[in-house]
């Protein structure tokens, strides 16, 4: 069976990659192996906010379950930022879309992971997996809803912290963030114990330690899955 695989590199800066990138199709009935779609040193192929089509011939593997996403970082290019994946099976002319969101390789409990697991919108509203999010809200505008990972990901394990590097439109000065859960999951009560902004642009640094040592859950401390919380401004008085 004939794969047409559609990488959709996001719309953000450094976004594209020359590094090596490697698909697994796993379906009910096995899997493509791990394919490679770019090789390292060769033009650029996932190109900011482009789409690179790939054929993967296979035996057919049956109802497509999920993808496996891999990215080795090279020198010239440390990150790369895929959307979205949609795989097509000519054949059948079904269509699955695997949402991901993140840059590649991510950093999570300390060490570097080159490959993700990704699963297809209905599969995810199936299992129920717990989503994370963040919105930023500065003076000039909001960044809108940042996903940061899935349970599916590994992601907020007990005694863990995990980094995010996410590109953002100039918010202005931050005033707050937003952050939470959507409560899916069979455990979804999540303690959030701080979150770090950290501002990196060249000759500037900033960092922001935001404490919130409470329960995000809706039977623990205020019984809600969501905080918000202020960002104080020294020239100004702290928001209510």
């Amino acid at each position: 069976v004939l794969y047409h695989v559609y990488i959709h590199t996001g719309d953000l800066e450094q976004a594209d990659t020359d590094s090596a990138v490697y698909l697994c199709i796993y379906g009910k009935r096995g899997d493509s192996g791990l394919r490679l779609l770019h090789k390292t040193g060769i033009p650029v192929t996932f190109q900011r906010g482009m789409v690179s089509v790939s054929a993967v011939e296979a035996v057919s593997l049956g109802k497509l379950q999920k993808v496996l996403l891999h990215c080795e970082a090279s020198t010239k290019s440390q990150h790369w930022y895929c959307d979205k994946v949609i795989v097509r099976e000519a054949e059948s002319n079904s269509e699955y879309v695997f949402n991901c969101e993140r840059w590649l390789p991510f950093v999570s409990q300390g060490i570097i992971h080159s490959e993700i697991e990704l699963y297809p919108q209905e599969f995810k509203k199936n299992q129920q997996l717990k989503m994370q999010e963040a919105n930023a809200y500065g003076e000039n505008k909001a960044s809108g809803p940042i996903i940061l990972g899935s349970g599916k990901q590994q992601l907020f394990n007990p005694n863990s912290e995990d980094t995010f590097k996410i590109n953002l439109r100039d918010l202005g000065q931050l005033y707050k963030i937003r952050i939470g859960h959507d409560n899916t999951g069979n455990d979804p009560s999540w303690y959030l114990e701080e979150v770090r902004l950290e501002r990196v642009v060249p000759l500037s640094y900033e960092e922001i330690c935001l404490p919130i040592e409470s329960w995000l859950s809706e039977d623990k401390d205020e019984g809600d899955t969501w905080r918000e919380v202020a960002i104080r401004n020294p020239a100004e008085e702290l928001l209510p």
